[in-house]
């Protein structure tokens, strides 16, 4: 009997072990569609600009001329952890 509590108690150590993998890495699912959103987001908005147009970029407490180009390859397409 000693030995099936035993069997048990290992048996719910390994899968708590295992029920916080799985809840780390839904918790990085979320964050990786949160960004994938957001660049979505921000790849439509710079879509509908026209190639002269001036965008700026945030930097601390300024803001920065930046060019578009840059901008569609500085987003952050694949999101790795």
């Amino acid at each position: 009997m000693e030995e099936k509590i035993k069997k048990a108690e290992a048996l719910m150590a390994e899968y708590k072990k295992e029920d916080g993998k799985v809840q780390k890495l839904a918790q990085s699912q979320q964050t990786f569609y949160a960004q994938l959103n957001e660049n979505k987001m921000v790849k439509d908005e710079l879509d509908l600009l026209e190639d002269d147009a001036e965008i700026f970029k945030s930097v601390g407490p300024v803001l920065v001329t930046y060019i578009i180009d840059y901008s569609h390859s500085s987003l952050k397409l694949v999101y790795l952890p």
